[in-house]
């Protein structure tokens, strides 16, 4: 970024679920967001629901485009980021070879690079977060899907394929129940938040005691989740 006190930066998180975006000055100082939910996720709607969170964002930061000199875009599955496309995404599908730093460039006219959204995460917790003064940091993210990162001497491991750190399709379970890709018995089939959705609502077709009584006594009395409770 730019040394001048005018020059902002916008992050992206483009999830399964939700598009969020902030406006950082150089400090990383979070001075406006913008916040979307994905929609569909085809190319099309998702693009038009970023390019609305990134103008929010703007907005409420009190800035201008002009003064927005760069954006980093973390986006879920394999990418390069060298070229600034997508090649997979496990839970966005339609984005085959999709230029997507190119896109998000014309918006903002100005320069964007793109990486796994975990890896992004796992490098911000490195220089700024849990493992800020480690050289090398492993991080592992469960949301919608499982994904990891890893950094190696302070820089972003990307691995031969680029997928270094996909820990969510990782087997761990032979004969498992299927996943994304197919796999069975993936981390990620097992231990996401859609897989655990997936489980409970099985549960609860089969009459299967989901919650304790403690649980739901809990949650009656105070609606909220409580922190600790008795199991079935």
């Amino acid at each position: 970024m730019s040394s001048t006190p005018s020059s902002f930066a916008l992050g992206i998180d483009i999830g399964g679920t939700k598009i969020y975006t902030v406006v950082v000055d150089e400090d990383y100082n979070i001075l406006g967001r913008g916040k979307k939910k994905t929609g569909d996720g085809s190319p099309g709607q998702l693009m038009q629901r970023l390019y609305v969170s990134i103008d929010e964002a703007i907005q409420n930061a009190g800035v201008t485009f002009d003064q927005i000199h760069t954006a980093g875009v973390g986006f879920p599955g394999p990418l390069d980021p060298d070229k600034g496309i997508i090649l997979q995404a496990t839970n966005l599908p339609a984005w085959s070879h999709f230029p997507l730093a190119d896109e998000i460039s014309t918006h903002i006219n100005a320069p964007v690079f793109i990486d796994n959204d975990v890896n992004l995460g796992t490098y911000g917790e490195a220089m700024l977060g849990a493992g800020a003064g480690a050289k090398n940091v492993i991080g592992i993210f469960l949301g919608t899907g499982v994904g990891g990162g890893i950094i190696i001497d302070g820089k972003i491991y990307h691995g031969t394929a680029g997928t270094a750190g996909e820990v969510g399709h990782v087997i761990i379970q032979h004969g498992g129940i299927p996943g994304p890709f197919g796999l069975k018995g993936s981390v990620e089939g097992l231990t996401s938040r859609n897989a655990i959705i997936r489980s409970i609502r099985n549960d609860i077709k089969k009459r299967k005691k989901v919650f304790s009584r403690s649980f739901i006594q809990e949650w009656k009395k105070n609606r909220e989740l409580p922190t600790r409770c008795s199991l079935p």
